[in-house]
């Protein structure tokens, strides 16, 4: 965690019961709100004209932006703010539905640190909205389909992948030939559109070889039987292991580059199976319960074997990730002068100053409701691993970015396993409940009540071996 200066230091102690703090960020316990913001819908508006008004029009865009603004005006869709800030830019809108309650009317929300770059970033604005845009229309055009894929990451990420295509047509198509002036984000991201049609896009933002994805699904579709679609998928796999040699003295990007295609594998191929025995085989199972090892061995070794081809490079591999996003996201964020969500409190006291959270591990003398001046030690800052569990540091990351998302109950059911795998990692247990806390409150109580005789009294130096901690605020 990177350091700062510490100018003024506040600290409070909190139950990780009702808590879910992250490196970016930390939920508070006023909860986020929602509300019609006219600014937003001028916005909104400005892009509708824009698109239905370029010559030559782009017929795809035109349909996209006149189905959404015809459900707009009929209050079938919401176009709501919040008052959340998110610290990466690229969080900062979301299309959010109830797959459970069709009733439920669905919602485009835009954060507040977003509306702050326009008209500043004004064709940033407009991609990002156009990308929500998108998922409402497969929304509307498709309800069935979409919403049944709810906590499938393969489609999740296929249709965030067509929603970039929508991005960039509209970066290419409307927003460039009205001069408006382009993020380095939209450059790269109209660039692959233009070279490679988003391979390279999804190599640099997304981690996943896009490619790979869509031969595999080719597969899944083709008129061959299970068998042989599942014996592809060994050929495909053991082919990647053959040809696997990291490049130890080659430049970062390269070395980061040679990981993708068995990070993709790993990530993707129980799914595939999945629905390959669900088509052809007539499995019936909930994806939830699906469990690899007991459908094909072979496949669950050939994951083995790349994890462990892997794992020595898993910190390259999140670090570089890391530093990717950040140089297309989280930098934007402090041109448009926007800051961490605090209580009112700290608003009024820290005022426009950046707030950073780190762990400490509190000494003994500091009491609840202590005074904390200058100059008084603390305790010693508890600095987060980079690889937070051997079996399931990818898990983890993944939860997390669902949970950045706001789709916290897919990462709930993301770590449910890996919790019952690993009882005793604090990480993976810190990152469970904090989702849980945010999907179902009662889930969490439950969830605290069951572990409370394992990893929570355990005198392990960790972020979580204690109910209360101390969180610092470093203000820079």
């Amino acid at each position: 965690m990177q350091r700062y200066v510490m100018r003024i230091v506040l600290c409070l102690l909190f139950l990780v019961s009702v808590m879910y703090i992250s490196a970016d960020k930390a939920d508070s316990n006023r909860s986020i709100t929602y509300h019609f913001s006219e600014r937003l819908l001028q916005i909104f508006y400005e892009l509708c004209d824009l698109v239905e008004n370029s010559h030559p029009a782009n017929e795809m865009l035109c349909q996209r932006v006149a189905l959404i603004r015809t459900k707009r005006e009929s209050y079938e869709l919401l176009l709501l703010m919040s008052d959340q800030a998110v610290s990466n830019v690229h969080y900062g809108a979301q299309f959010n539905y109830s797959p459970d309650n069709p009733e439920q009317k669905p919602i485009i929300i835009v954060e507040k640190n977003l509306l702050a770059l326009y008209p500043r970033q004004k064709s940033l604005v407009f991609s990002l909205l156009i990308h929500e845009m998108q998922h409402a229309y497969n929304y509307f055009i498709d309800y069935k389909a979409f919403t049944s894929t709810y906590n499938n990451l393969l489609e999740n990420y296929l249709y965030e992948m067509d929603a970039y295509h929508v991005e960039a047509l509209l970066i290419r198509d409307v927003l460039i030939p009205h001069k408006l002036p382009l993020t380095d984000f939209g450059k790269l991201l109209v660039s692959s559109f233009k070279n490679d049609n988003l391979d390279y896009f999804s190599y640099v933002f997304k981690n996943l070889d896009m490619s790979l994805v869509y031969y595999l699904c080719d597969v899944t579709l083709d008129k061959q039987s299970a068998e042989k679609n599942i014996r592809e998928f060994i050929r495909v796999g053991n082919q990647l292991i053959d040809s696997f040699e990291f490049p130890e003295q080659d430049n970062e990007w390269n070395r980061f580059i040679t990981l993708i295609p068995m990070h993709t594998y790993c990530r993707f191929i129980q799914q595939y199976v999945y629905n390959v025995l669900v088509k052809k085989a007539w499995l019936v199972m909930a994806p939830e319960d699906f469990f690899l090892p007991e459908h094909s061995q072979e496949l669950y070794d050939i994951v083995l074997k790349m994890q462990e081809l892997l794992n020595p490079y898993n910190v390259l591999f999140i670090t570089y990730g890391n530093k990717l996003m950040a140089r297309f996201g989280e930098s934007l964020l402090t041109d448009a002068d926007v800051f961490e969500e605090v209580t009112n409190y700290e608003s009024y006291v820290f005022a426009d100053k950046i707030l950073q959270y780190i762990h400490v591990i509190p000494n003994e003398v500091i009491e609840r409701g202590d005074i904390i001046t200058p100059n008084i030690h603390l305790g010693k800052e508890l600095e987060q691993p980079t690889l937070l569990s051997d079996k399931h540091h990818h898990t983890i990351q993944e939860a997390i970015s669902l949970y950045n998302a706001k789709r916290y109950e897919q990462a709930a059911k993301l770590m449910k396993k890996a919790a019952q795998d690993e009882p005793s990692n604090p990480f993976i247990l810190y990152y469970y409940a904090g989702a849980l806390y945010r999907y179902n409150r009662k889930k969490v109580s439950q969830f605290i009540q069951t572990s409370s005789n394992s990893w929570m009294h355990r005198p392990q130096p960790s972020i979580m071996c204690k109910l209360n901690r101390i969180v610092i605020f470093s203000v820079k």
